[in-house]
């Protein structure tokens, strides 16, 4: 799941923020849970493991396989927010 800025995507940066999500649910507090709703491409219950943030070459990232609702993307932005404040 890609989760940099729109306006850093429309700016071409060099780099994109992802968190790869996973179908192995941990029930961790950084991790958030996403359920297949028929817009994001899910087959199964998956989670956003937020701690597990990754900053890739755009080239890395493929063709979208559907997109998340605005509210569970705004969920993994503010859980990544917590996990990185100072």
């Amino acid at each position: 799941m890609v989760v940099t800025a729109q306006r850093t995507l429309n700016a071409e940066s060099s780099v994109v923020q992802v968190v790869p999500p996973t179908t192995m649910l941990r029930g961790f507090y950084p991790e958030v849970a996403i359920g297949p709703d028929g817009h994001n491409g899910l087959e199964v219950q998956s989670a956003a493991p937020c701690q597990d943030l990754r900053t890739v070459s755009p080239g890395r990232v493929g063709a979208a396989r559907g997109y998340v609702r605005l509210a569970t993307l705004s969920r993994v932005r503010q859980t990544i927010a917590l996990i990185v404040d100072p």
